[in-house]
């Protein structure tokens, strides 16, 4: 989808996932059970300062155009890894860049260990691993950062000025770029409204099992450690 090469700015990633900063082959090599490697990421945006709770961070899911596989269906951000990337982290952010628009500058975590699947019923079978995590975008301010102990990982594919995002505690409105071909709308979801898509009618379906047992995993993830947060702050205050 980019047609041109922007200036970099860092990203960031914890310690506990520099053991993924090598190449497609490389991974493939050194689990030769998979076939290929996709990778997924959740984007979460922060609630206001008058949010009645932590709970209330959301969460980004886009709806596959309807021509393409899965039609119709939510999921996160995300896409194969390709050979011309660098490593396996930086096809995330190429994939969040593709679909989004937005800019990562930071891997939170990793979700789950990853989801394993096949493909080819009616050719040649391939065994994939989709490996999911939390990043935070430029376009983002949250206040989860100072919190985490990161290394600047390399630089990737940012804007040619980078963003400037709103301050933590504000309403923030993101610009989200979709590129038509894959998908056809967006939208941030918090656990009340992942609780709705499981009604008889649901407003959103999910590409699949799998998928949705991921983005609840990330919702409850993501809550409990902003709320872990919010109660050490809470500490500190009552300290000063």
């Amino acid at each position: 989808m980019t047609t041109e090469a922007p200036t970099p700015i860092s990203i960031h990633i914890p310690a506990n996932l520099r053991h993924l900063t090598v190449s497609l082959q490389a991974f493939l090599e050194a689990h030769p059970k998979y076939s290929n490697l996709c990778v997924g990421a959740t984007i979460f945006l922060p609630a206001a300062a008058n949010a009645p709770s932590p709970q209330c961070d959301k969460l980004l899911l886009v709806q596959r155009a309807a021509d393409e596989a899965f039609p119709n269906r939510w999921e996160v951000p995300g896409g194969s890894s390709e050979p011309e990337d660098p490593t396996i982290l930086h096809s995330v952010a190429r994939e969040v860049f593709e679909e989004t628009g937005l800019h990562l500058t930071r891997f939170v975590q990793q979700i789950g260990e990853g989801v394993e699947f096949t493909t080819g019923r009616r050719g040649p079978r391939e065994h994939w691993l989709k490996l999911t995590f939390e990043v935070e975008v430029a376009e983002i301010r949250t206040s989860m950062a100072s919190a985490l102990d990161h290394q600047v990982l390399f630089q990737a594919i940012p804007s040619e000025v980078e963003p400037e995002p709103s301050k933590v505690g504000e309403e923030q409105n993101v610009e989200i770029s979709l590129d038509p071909k894959e998908h056809q709308a967006y939208k941030w979801i918090d656990e009340e409204d992942f609780a709705a898509s499981k009604e008889p009618n649901p407003s959103y379906i999910f590409t699949t099992e799998d998928q949705q047992r991921t983005i609840l995993q990330a919702l409850r993830t993501h809550n409990a450690a902003v709320q872990q947060l919010h109660k050490n702050q809470e500490r500190l205050d009552k300290m000063t």
